[in-house]
């Protein structure tokens, strides 16, 4: 629910503010397995290719993200998962 409610906020937010648009959204298929890598250019990269997509995204994020209360609720409920820390 709330991934859907922050989905259609961010894309008015975008559109109205930036006036984005997306150019081969068809080419995206509707259903499978799909990796999809932003370049991660700004903190606005993750809820931007979101937005526009017709589909569930869910994000790989820094472990240290889940650590602050409300922040790390929020994006656990927006399909975020903690990315495992490596080991040498």
């Amino acid at each position: 629910m709330l991934y859907r409610i922050l989905s259609i906020t961010f894309q008015a937010f975008f559109t109205l503010l930036f006036r984005a648009r997306i150019i081969g959204r068809e080419n995206m298929p509707q259903d499978g397995a799909v990796i999809l890598a932003a370049n991660h250019m700004s903190n606005w990269d993750p809820p931007l290719v979101a937005a526009f997509l017709s589909r569930p995204v869910s994000y790989m994020a820094k472990l240290e993200l889940f650590q602050i209360p409300v922040f790390g609720r929020a994006i656990t409920a927006c399909h975020a998962f903690p990315r495992q820390a490596r080991r040498c």
